[in-house]
């Protein structure tokens, strides 16, 4: 498979960086395939309508990549690795600027929830509720 052009010109030094753990490169490997793989399409997406936006995000969702943003349980908040965020956050805007707006918005949208609401208000708005607020956040 031929390597994604921008992902492939993307500066990997930082990742040895000593505030990164080995599970922030596994990370950064994993997403970065799986964008490769799975959001190429979107590379000379300006955005337009928002559905493209929508789209990468139930791909996200369906990838089970936001769970890794916002990990929760019934019982307790997880807490939020911001690390791992900055990353796929890096390697979505580098595939294109459409996959970067449709992580980080709806992300941004639903943060004061996940850092402040109770994690089974959490919990259901991520199980039921996840192409509503992507639908929401990212048309205005």
């Amino acid at each position: 498979m031929q390597e994604h052009p921008i992902l492939s010109a993307m500066d990997m030094d930082h990742f040895v960086w000593p505030f990164f753990a080995p599970s922030h490169r596994e990370l950064a490997r994993d997403f970065g395939h799986w964008v490769r793989t799975e959001l190429s399409e979107f590379e000379q997406d300006e955005g337009g309508n928002g559905r493209a936006a929508r789209h990468i995000f139930e791909l996200l969702a369906g990838a089970d990549w936001l769970r890794r943003t916002l990990p929760v349980t019934r019982q307790k908040r997880a807490k939020i690795d911001l690390r791992d965020v900055c990353l796929m956050r890096e390697i979505c805007a580098f595939s294109s600027a459409i996959a970067d707006v449709a992580l980080s918005e709806p992300w941004l949208g639903i943060l004061p929830i996940a850092l402040y609401g109770s994690p089974s208000c959490l919990l259901t708005r991520l199980e039921h509720g996840l192409s509503q607020i992507a639908a929401s956040l990212l048309t205005g």
